[in-house]
């Protein structure tokens, strides 16, 4: 067995020399790319073995069978930098959270360096954040990265952010500082309801968005005419009773949930809603919050997910880069 290093030592060799690796590694899946000396992007990969179904001993092998191919035999260990819940209790490597208010240029001051059996990598995972509230305790761990990716996109760099998923995150930033944040388990219901309800008879949840169900929804929703838990059963009597569609109770389905997020989140925000939210993500859920922000007169900027999780890794490199040059 390889000589393990100690974190301490770990930290101290992060140089510029060489390609290096970022990974987000996400609770049901993981993403990797590998970057050359000039910053540019060679190669990605993707595998399934999130973090939630591995154990911490199970995270270096999952790792090194994915990369594998990208690293030298007979050479210094290739840099990993890591978002995700890599770093949660049930990971690699604890990595504690950082308590809002913070700033994210100084993530990089509270990396983590897990012990590796290999000398081939040379690991780095980035902390989540956390807000210590007896009325809203909150924790993320890989959207305070995500976050870190936009800001050089942003001219103003404040405002209210939302990173819809199976846990949506909602982060609000002034001038580049997380000041708080909120999470909604609103992907995690919706998955419940459809596939485990008495309700998964009456969707589909692989159908088309039916827009007009979805934006008439949302208008009840507003005008108090409709609630979540009130409305969810008339989707199983309607289909029994009216012959409404399955695409159309999914569609209303997915306005309850979301539209009872955002209007929750409208709530939070007291007298001073936002006139525009910043979306990070690029599949068919974001483009679904982002329909349903413009029915609400909210302007949505829509991010990269992709594209801000490796620009944030990147980032954290270059800040340790700095700071032990």
């Amino acid at each position: 067995m390889n000589q393990m290093v100690s974190p301490d030592n770990n930290l101290r060799q992060i140089t510029t020399a060489g390609h290096w690796i970022a990974v987000d590694w996400g609770t049901s899946s993981l993403r990797a790319w590998l970057v050359d000396e000039s910053g540019v992007t060679q190669i990605s990969a993707k595998s399934t073995q999130g973090a939630g179904t591995l154990q911490p001993s199970d995270f270096e092998g999952v790792l090194l069978e994915l990369i594998a191919g990208w690293l030298h035999s007979n050479a210094k260990p290739t840099q990993v930098f890591i978002c995700g819940m890599a770093g949660s209790r049930q990971g690699w490597q604890e990595a504690e959270y950082v308590p809002v208010p913070t700033k994210l240029t100084e993530l990089h001051r509270h990396l983590v360096s897990p012990k590796t059996n290999s000398t081939r990598i040379l690991p780095f995972i980035v902390p989540g954040l956390s807000q210590k509230s007896e009325q809203q305790p909150d924790v993320m761990r890989g959207e305070e990265t995500l976050l870190l990716g936009i800001l050089d996109e942003l001219s103003v760099k404040s405002g209210i952010f939302c990173l819809p998923g199976t846990h949506s995150k909602w982060m609000e930033m002034e001038e580049g500082t997380v000041t708080r944040t909120s999470t909604f388990l609103s992907g995690e219901l919706f998955a419940l309801i459809a596939r485990q309800s008495i309700l998964r008879h009456s969707l589909d949840t692989e159908a088309e968005l039916d827009k007009d169900v979805f934006l008439a929804t949302l208008d009840q929703l507003k005008n108090q005419e409709a609630t979540l838990l009130g409305n969810l059963f008339g989707l199983r009597a309607g289909l029994l009773l009216n012959d409404t569609s399955t695409q159309a109770c999914t569609s209303r389905l997915s306005a309850l949930v979301i539209g009872t997020e955002l209007l929750d989140m409208l709530v939070k925000c007291g007298d001073n809603p936002p006139k525009q939210v910043h979306l990070i993500g690029g599949n068919t859920l974001a483009q679904n919050y982002k329909l349903a922000l413009h029915h609400l007169d909210i302007t949505s900027i829509l991010h990269d997910a992709d594209k801000a999780a490796l620009t944030g890794l990147s980032a954290v490199r270059q800040g340790a880069l700095n700071d032990n040059s």
